[in-house]
C-alpha cells in the first residue's frame, strides 16, 4: 500500500483546489468511485458474488469448485478494468481483488479471498501476481499466512513489461497486459482438472514466453484529480506503465506502421538477449490491447501492422486478440503483447472455453494458406443485354437516351457551383460535389448505356454507375428509386408515369421522409403527380414546372429530415433545399431534350 500510494502521488500530484468535486468525469466522488463500480459490477454480473464489506469478487460456484479443481486468485489497484474482476469465471480466475485505484490490495482482502477460495485438503490455489512491489508484498503476506493455517498456496508473479532493462534494479519489469495470457492458461489448465503443482508450472512457462510494450498519446487521470500535462503537444511516450509511469522515452508522434515496428523491435530484438527471442517459422499469439481511451478503429490499425512486421519475419501469428484487457481509465494509448507459442498445449488453453466476461476470443488464423479477397461478383458496370428471363421493360430509342442523358449530365455540372453554395447553407456542403460525380460517370459511360435493350436495364445500369461514383445518402437514395423504377418499368401496363412515381416512392419510403420535409421530395412529389396520368411531352414540361416549384416552396419550410433539420430556420429562409434544386434541375434538361 504504501508504494502504490507513492506512485500515485508522485504521478499525478494532489491538488487541493480540487478534491472536493471531481471534474470531467463519470463519479460521484473519488473517494467511492471504487466502491461504486464493484457495486455496479455486482450489480450486472450475477455469476460474481462479492465477499462482504470487502472489494473481493469470486466466482459464484465457488462454494462447489474450490473442493474439485485448483482455483486461481488475481488483483491489483483498480482503474485497470477489465481486469481482473472481467476476468473471473469458469476458465480462468475464480477471484479477484481489487485495491484502491492505482493501489495494492490489502493482506486482509487478500487473505479474505484465499480462504473462500480454498480449503484445507483441497486442490489448492494459484496466485497470479503483476510485478509490483505492493502487490508483491501483500500477496506474499497473505499467501504465508494461508500457508500457516494448512491451505495448498503459490503464486506466480508476471513480469512482462519489455520496456525496462534486466539490470534496472530490483522492481525490475512490471506485470502488464501479458498478465491476462497467464489468466487464460492457467484457468485453462485447472478447469481441466490438473494439480496445483501442474497449474503453476503452466502459468510460469506462460509467464516467460510473453512480453508487452506500451504507447500512449496521453496519460491517465485519477477520480478527483487535474489532467497530467506530461503528454502535450505532438508527443507519444513509448513504454509507460499501466500507472502513467514515464516510459522509455518520448518522441514525436509517429505514423502507426512506425509506431507498431518499434513496438515489435522492442519486444522481439532490441535486448540482448531478445525479451521473446522468435526465428523464422516459430507460432506467437498476439494481443492489441486497449489502454483505455483508444478508438477500436485505431487498434485494428496496429493490429494489421503487428501481423504484417512479425510474418514478414517468417514468424507464424496463429491468434489475435484485440480488444480492452487491461486499461489504465482513459489513457490514449495502446499495448502490444507477444507469447510464444511452443506447443499445441498452449494454444489449446488459449481456445478453452470460458465464461470470463470480459474475456474476448480470438478465431484461429490459417497461416499456411494466402488469404484471396473475393471477386466481386456484378460482373461488368454497364451491360448491354439482361437476362432472357427478366422482362426488358419499356422499349427506348438509342438516340432519346443519349440525348436524355447528355442533357441532364450537363445540366448538373453546370449547376455544381450552386448546388454547393446551397448545401454550405442547408447541409454539408457536398451535394453539388456529390451530383457531379455521378453525372461525370454516366456521362463517361453514355456510349455503353445507350446500346441498353430496355428500360429496366437502363436504369439498373445508371443506378450501378450512381452507387459506384456518388456515395453518401443522395447517392443511396438516387439509387434506391433508379432500381424501384427499373423493377415497375417491367411490369404489365407499365409506363415513364408509373415508372417516376416507383422512383419517388421508394425513396419516400425508404428515407423516411414527405412531402413538406424540405427534402428533394419536394420536387419529386409533385412533379410524380403530374406525370402519372400521362407521360407526354406536356406532362414532362408540367412535371419539371411542378418541380421547380416545389424546390422554391422549399425556401419557407421547416426541415424535418436530412442534415438541415439540425440548423436554426432563421438560417435557412432564403435558402432552397439542394436535392429539390437538383431534382428540378434534371426534369428542366430533360424537357430541353425531348
Amino acid at each position: 500500500f504504501f508504494f502504490s500510494t507513492s506512485l500515485c502521488t508522485r504521478c499525478f500530484p494532489m491538488s487541493t483546489a480540487i478534491m472536493g468535486e471531481p471534474a470531467n468525469q463519470f463519479i460521484n466522488h473519488a473517494a467511492t468511485a471504487v466502491d461504486e463500480m464493484v457495486a455496479g459490477l455486482v450489480a450486472t454480473t450475477p455469476s460474481l458474488d462479492q465477499i462482504q464489506g470487502l472489494n473481493v469478487l469470486v466466482r459464484n460456484d465457488i462454494e462447489s469448485i474450490r473442493f474439485k479443481q485448483v482455483t486461481l486468485i488475481s488483483g491489483g489497484g483498480s482503474g485497470h478494468e477489465p481486469a481482473h474482476a472481467g476476468f473471473v469465471g469458469k476458465g480462468m480466475l475464480s477471484g479477484a481483488v481489487l485495491g484502491g485505484m492505482f493501489a495494492s490490495p490489502s493482506v486482509a482482502a487478500i487473505l479474505a479471498c484465499i480462504r473462500t477460495c480454498t480449503t484445507k485438503n483441497g486442490p489448492g490455489c494459484l496466485l497470479i501476481v503483476k510485478n509490483y512491489t505492493g502487490d508483491r508484498l501483500n500477496f506474499g503476506v497473505a499467501l504465508e499466512q494461508a500457508r500457516s493455517e494448512g491451505l495448498a498456496v503459490r503464486m506466480v508473479v508476471v513480469a512482462d513489461d519489455c520496456a525496462l532493462p534486466r539490470d534496472k534494479g530490483i522492481t525490475g519489469r512490471r506485470g502488464v497486459a501479458g498478465t491476462v495470457f497467464v489468466h487464460k492458461v492457467a484457468g485453462a489448465a485447472a478447469e481441466a482438472g490438473l494439480s496445483l503443482e501442474e497449474v503453476y508450472c503452466e502459468a510460469t512457462a506462460t509467464a516467460a514466453a510473453v512480453g508487452t510494450l506500451g504507447v500512449a498519446l496521453s496519460t491517465c487521470t485519477l477520480p478527483g484529480q487535474p489532467v497530467s500535462d506530461r503528454l502535450s503537444g505532438n508527443k507519444i511516450e513509448i513504454g509507460l506503465g499501466i500507472h502513467g509511469e514515464p516510459g522509455m522515452k518520448q518522441s514525436e508522434c509517429l505514423p502507426a506502421d512506425a509506431m507498431v515496428d518499434a513496438m515489435i523491435s522492442a519486444i522481439t530484438k532490441d535486448q540482448a538477449p531478445p525479451y521473446v527471442p522468435l526465428t523464422s517459422s516459430d507460432s506467437v499469439c498476439l494481443l492489441v490491447n486497449n489502454l483505455g481511451g483508444t478508438p477500436t478503429m485505431e487498434l485494428y490499425i496496429c493490429a494489421r501492422r503487428a501481423i504484417e512486421s512479425l510474418e514478414a519475419e517468417g514468424v507464424r501469428v496463429v491468434r489475435v486478440f484485440v480488444g480492452p484487457f487491461m486499461t489504465s481509465l482513459e489513457m490514449y494509448g495502446v499495448s502490444i503483447s507477444i507469447l510464444k507459442v511452443d506447443s499445441e498445449l498452449r494454444l489449446a488453453r488459449l481456445d478453452a472455453p470460458t465464461s470470463a466476461p470480459a474475456w474476448l476470443s480470438a478465431q484461429p488464423r490459417r497461416t499456411d494458406v494466402a488469404r484471396v479477397p473475393l471477386a466481386v461478383p456484378t460482373g461488368s458496370a454497364v451491360a448491354a443485354t439482361s437476362n432472357g428471363a427478366e422482362p426488358a421493360g419499356l422499349p427506348l430509342d438509342p438516340d432519346m437516351v443519349r440525348s436524355i442523358l447528355a442533357s441532364a449530365t450537363s445540366a448538373i455540372v453546370a449547376a455544381e457551383p450552386s448546388l454547393t453554395a446551397w448545401d454550405r447553407i442547408a447541409g454539408d456542403g457536398d451535394c453539388g460535389i456529390t451530383m457531379t460525380r455521378g453525372a461525370n460517370a454516366v456521362n463517361t459511360a453514355l456510349p455503353d448505356l445507350v446500346k441498353a435493350t430496355g428500360s429496366r436495364l437502363l436504369l439498373n445500369n445508371i443506378a450501378g454507375l450512381v452507387s459506384n461514383s456518388m456515395g453518401g445518402t443522395s447517392g443511396v437514395l438516387f439509387e434506391i428509386g433508379l432500381r424501384a423504377a427499373a423493377t415497375a418499368s417491367a411490369t404489365e401496363h407499365a409506363t415513364w408515369g408509373t415508372t417516376f412515381r416507383a422512383f419517388a416512392d421508394a425513396i419516400k419510403f425508404y428515407g423516411g421522409a414527405d412531402r413538406g420535409y424540405r427534402t428533394m421530395l419536394d420536387a419529386l412529389l409533385p412533379a410524380s403527380d403530374a406525370l402519372e396520368a400521362s407521360a407526354t411531352q406536356q406532362a414532362f414540361k408540367a412535371a419539371a414546372v411542378a418541380a421547380q416549384d416545389g424546390a422554391e416552396r422549399t425556401k419557407g419550410m421547416t426541415p424535418l429530415a436530412g442534415r438541415a433539420n439540425y440548423i436554426p430556420e432563421e438560417s435557412l429562409k432564403d435558402t432552397p433545399d439542394p436535392g429539390a434544386c437538383a431534382v428540378s434541375i434534371i426534369l428542366q434538361a430533360i424537357c430541353t431534350a425531348l
